[in-house]
């Protein structure tokens, strides 16, 4: 995303183009230029060509450079010093088109341009025209391209420079954080009650992306695979989402010496860069970086020739990457908060968090899938049997238990989930087994009533379990009302056993429900039983061709870990 911004220009350029991060150098740089007359200006891009000494040029090559925001000024600048010695590929004059675009256009483009669509990136913006050469901010998107099915790209084009991913926090803040680094970070963040980390949407930004991977690399190689602790992390991450790295700098708790709000997060995963711009503007309280952190997670700004050129573009590829790889563009770099691509300072030889590919996307997925708000309808039991003791949680009710077990589950929800609640016995509604207590909505709206509502549900003397029909019925409220936007889940906590003579069997009821399926309206149903007598295997007969699962909790302090395991199964909803 963008992440600094040129100094005021005489020409017009898109938001995309402006940046926060100068230098008196760079400044009179820039003056130069537009007095010489070599910028001229269309349509958002910079045309760059041949110096006063080439102005008969007659055949002239057109090359088209897109490259990423944060580096367009040291890029461009390079190209210009180029153009000024009048290159020539296959006796042509040489002139380039440079384009700040964002990454993920580029790769939204490439991935169109095979019939194929970017997970997470419905299509690029409108418009967009491919280039010849691309510079993005990570190779990460090379490897994500390769993936998803697009052929032909290099699998290790040269670097350009170099920016660590850090986690960062207002300096108010960072007193007691000096050591945190990855290694304990998802626990920091699961289990300090306030602590939240701010990132930009890890779809569509390479930081945002490479420190999804970090963190979740380094929760799998502590305990052994992830697991619980891998989503637990994964959905922490997704609590403080934003488009670029100014409204997350912006949106961070004390950075304007404000207070903040309950909402603002106070840790930030940017790059290095990004921090060291925002601090050169003289905040009211500058960022700190938090100590320990390997720096293996990278934007490495990858060269990237497109597959489709010619001889003529592939010499003037050669030609640009020397501008590029020479010392008049890496000396610069610091200037702007960048490394050059060498130096690899604070990693202690580490070697990289995760191997690419086959993780690279599971994360992605993983992300679309945990983060994807949810539209949940939670029926809990309140036949007779839910009063009995449960002896392995201190005696409290199987109803105690299970109202505990939703507040906790609800409670973990973001407010852009929908939930509604039911109860269900049998003829608790007329002669339906099931009531309607609070109406799907999102949680914004209605949590404080599910809240309020919860503690009164209680147990029906002498009512029996129908539960069979109150699945069929859930799932076909969720059906009618299907949302495509969410991860649609029906979820049931009970004992576990129907007592409905009147409804359909086992059998019957899950023929029912593979009469109702539908792969274009998925939704998952997740049945939590509640006590000793439970019977997972039949439970699981009715949620395994759903994509959902069966979960027995016998005691209130297990329920955080089984509603994780709940969301898990997110990604595989059929």
């Amino acid at each position: 995303m963008g992440r600094h911004s040129h100094p005021e220009r005489t020409d017009q350029r898109s938001p995309r183009e402006t940046w926060t991060a100068t230098s008196a150098y760079r400044r009179r740089w820039w003056v130069a230029a537009i007095a010489v007359g070599l910028l001229a200006v269309t349509a958002g891009a910079t045309a760059l060509r041949p110096g006063a000494a080439d102005a008969a040029c007659g055949d002239t090559a057109q090359v088209v450079l897109a490259v990423a925001p944060d580096i367009t000024a040291p890029v461009e600048m390079a190209v210009q010093d180029w153009l000024a010695t009048g290159p020539r590929a296959a006796g042509r004059c040489v002139a380039i088109e440079l384009r700040p675009t964002e990454p993920a256009d580029v790769a939204a483009a490439l991935a169109k341009r095979s019939g194929l669509t970017l997970t997470g990136i419905a299509k690029p913006s409108a418009g967009l025209d491919l280039p010849d050469i691309w510079i993005p901010d990570s190779s990460m998107w090379l490897t994500r391209l390769g993936q998803t099915g697009v052929g032909s790209l290099p699998e290790q084009p040269p670097s350009l420079a170099r920016s660590p991913v850090v986690v960062a926090t207002p300096q108010t803040e960072g007193g007691g954080q000096a050591g945190l680094g990855w290694n304990g970070l998802a626990g920091h963040l699961t289990e300090t009650p306030g602590s939240k980390l701010g990132i930009v949407d890890p779809l569509r930004d390479g930081a945002g992306l490479l420190g999804v991977l970090a963190l979740r690399a380094s929760v799998s190689s502590g305990n052994g695979g992830g697991g619980p602790d891998l989503t637990a992390a994964t959905l922490a991450m997704g609590e403080a989402r934003f488009a670029t790295d100014e409204e997350l700098l912006a949106g961070l708790a004390h950075s304007d010496g404000s207070t903040g709000t309950i909402e603002a997060p106070n840790l930030a995963l940017l790059p290095e860069s990004s921090v060291l711009a925002y601090n050169a503007t003289r905040p009211p309280i500058p960022l700190v970086m938090l100590g320990g952190q390997p720096t293996t997670a990278a934007l490495d700004y990858p060269f990237v020739l497109l597959p489709y050129g010619s001889s003529v573009l592939d010499a003037v590829a050669t030609g640009l990457l020397g501008a590029l790889s020479g010392p008049a563009f890496t000396e610069v770099l610091p200037s702007l908060g960048l490394r050059p691509p060498g130096d690899a300072a604070g990693t202690g030889g580490a070697p990289p968090l995760w191997e690419p590919g086959a993780a690279l996307i599971q994360t992605v997925q993983d992300w679309i899938s945990l983060n994807m708000p949810a539209r949940m309808l939670l029926v809990i039991d309140v036949s007779g049997s839910m009063g009995i003791s449960v002896p392995t949680a201190d005696g409290a009710t199987r109803e105690a238990v299970t109202v505990e077990s939703a507040r906790r589950g609800i409670a973990m929800c973001q407010d852009d989930y929908a939930v509604g609640l039911w109860t269900f016995s049998t003829r608790l509604d007329g002669n339906r087994d099931y009531q309607e207590l609070v109406p799907i909505r999102p949680l914004v709206e209605n949590r404080a009533q599910l809240t309020t509502t919860l503690p009164t549900i209680k147990p029906k003397p002498g009512g029996m379990t129908g539960l069979y029909d109150t699945i069929l019925a859930g799932y076909a409220k969720l059906q009618s009302e299907w949302d495509p936007t969410r991860v649609n889940t029906l979820i049931v906590m009970t004992d576990g056993k129907n007592e409905d003579p009147r409804g359909p069997s086992l059998n019957g009821m899950v023929q029912q429900l593979e009469r109702l399926r539908s792969k274009v309206k998925p939704i998952q149903i997740v049945i939590l039983g509640i006590g000793l007598e439970v019977s997972k295997a039949e439970l699981r007969k009715i949620t395994e061709p759903t994509g959902g699962g069966a979960f027995v909790a016998t005691d209130p302090s297990r329920t955080e870990e089984v509603f994780l395991q709940i969301m898990e199964l997110r990604t595989t909803t059929r």
